[in-house]
């Protein structure tokens, strides 16, 4: 997760999205790609409850 700026360090929120993937460096860098290039994002998102959750890029 990356921190924005003046807020500290990145807590679990209410809706967490962790094991965000393509990463780098353990998420030192970003990952880059060309324009047309294909490649696969995912995530873990979950939040308590039985209500449908959905996540788009």
């Amino acid at each position: 997760m990356t921190a924005f700026p003046g807020l500290g360090s990145p807590g679990i929120g209410r809706i967490p999205i962790m094991d965000v993937e393509p990463v780098v460096g353990c998420g030192r860098w970003p990952a880059k790609a060309v324009v047309g290039e294909t490649f696969e994002v995912s995530a873990t998102v979950f939040r308590e409850g039985h209500e449908m959750l959905g996540a788009a890029v």
